[in-house]
């Protein structure tokens, strides 16, 4: 059948029909043959100078078509033997060939259009994203990174002040491989501390994705630890969230301990409570445990508001006595709190009411 079609074809070529057609959609008969991916009509279309460079209404020529589809042989192909000009087109958003493959997760389109085209690395389009800044938005490390080995400038935001580096901390996968892509773009000169239009540095978005080797990374270079985003980014109208209080509130001890070692405020006050009656309310001891051994200061009743419940009588209520044992033993205390010793006689946990006993006898 597709030979037929294709005597078919040649025939109403040779008999003068318009080759260059284009319908109101913007499909020309060279556009719907590569889109078959019959090489039979394409190289009649060839044979008879079909243009090549006409686009669609959304502003792509085969070759963008083939480039979005993936298809590799029939890219390389076609790379080999089209115009320049389609080779350089721009769709009607300003992406580039090289656009459209980087963010295609086929590398070797974008391997082909490095070797075989003079498309401009650094060129932007509508939204100020060059091609290397889309590999890294679309997820495709690999394209990202042969760009970026090709010579493209890693420091060019888009139009929203996003750079690169904290697209590489926001969208990509957290693995081995995206921290070495990360760490050639430090080395290579990208601010490690720069603000995302979320007011969101690559350090907090470290915290943020729990992505612990990043954080490592990020924090052998001068980065603010105590940078709280932007509250609006996260419809926090008035509350701003620093990268301790996050890792915090998301139970991430590890995470939470590098930023501690680098300096972070143990006593930072979230949502109107202390870090560590955040950790108590989770029920995470080894939380508490670290917080403690950072130096967090440790009330027994709140000194600004004594209605106040604090994390020493959230325990309490939880019957969480690891947490209890871990926070009365460093609590510099003459005696214990009034109010905790009247709780002693209605605790029905056995332990825990033994435990309280003992603590207030020995601090006594």
């Amino acid at each position: 059948r597709s030979s037929i079609l294709t005597t078919s074809m040649r025939m109403l070529l040779e008999a003068g029909a318009d080759m260059n057609f284009v319908s109101w959609q913007g499909y020309s008969p060279w556009f719907l043959a590569v889109d078959s991916r019959e090489m039979a009509k394409i190289h009649l279309l060839e044979e008879f100078h079909a243009d090549q460079t006409i686009q669609n209404h959304l502003g792509h020529n085969a070759l963008h078509l083939v480039a979005m589809r993936g298809d590799v042989r029939l890219f390389h192909y076609l790379i080999h033997h089209a115009p320049k000009s389609a080779i350089l087109a721009a769709n009607r958003w300003g992406n580039t060939l090289l656009h459209l493959a980087a963010s295609s997760r086929h590398p070797l389109l974008t391997r082909i259009c490095l070797t075989h085209t003079e498309i401009p690395l650094d060129t932007r389009n509508q939204r100020g994203e060059t091609a290397f800044l889309k590999a890294l938005k679309d997820g495709d490390l690999s394209s990202a990174r042969l760009i970026m080995n090709a010579g493209a400038n890693i420091h060019i935001p888009d139009h929203n002040g996003l750079f690169p580096l904290n697209a590489a901390f926001r969208f990509q996968n957290t693995g081995e491989e995206n921290v070495n892509l990360i760490q050639n773009m430090l080395l290579a000169g990208a601010a490690p501390d720069t603000c995302d239009p979320w007011g969101e540095t690559p350090l907090f978005l470290a915290v943020k994705r729990h992505w612990d080797e990043a954080l490592e990374l990020i924090l052998n270079y001068q980065v603010d630890v105590h940078h709280a985003a932007d509250p609006e980014s996260n419809n926090r109208k008035t509350c701003r969230i620093t990268p301790i209080m996050l890792a915090v509130r998301d139970g991430q001890t590890k995470i939470a301990e590098r930023l501690l070692n680098a300096h972070a405020d143990p006593n930072s006050i979230f949502n109107g409570k202390t870090l560590l009656y955040h950790a108590v309310k989770q029920q995470c001891p080894g939380m508490v445990e670290l917080l403690i051994a950072s130096g967090v200061k440790v009330e027994v009743v709140s000194e600004e508001n004594p209605k106040e419940i604090t994390p020493v009588q959230l325990a309490i209520e939880n019957e969480d006595i690891p947490v209890v044992r871990g926070i009365l033993n460093q609590a510099e205390l003459s005696l214990l709190d009034d109010k905790i010793r009247k709780m002693i006689d209605h605790i029905a946990n056995t332990e825990l009411r033994d435990l309280l006993i003992e603590i207030a006898d020995r601090k006594a």
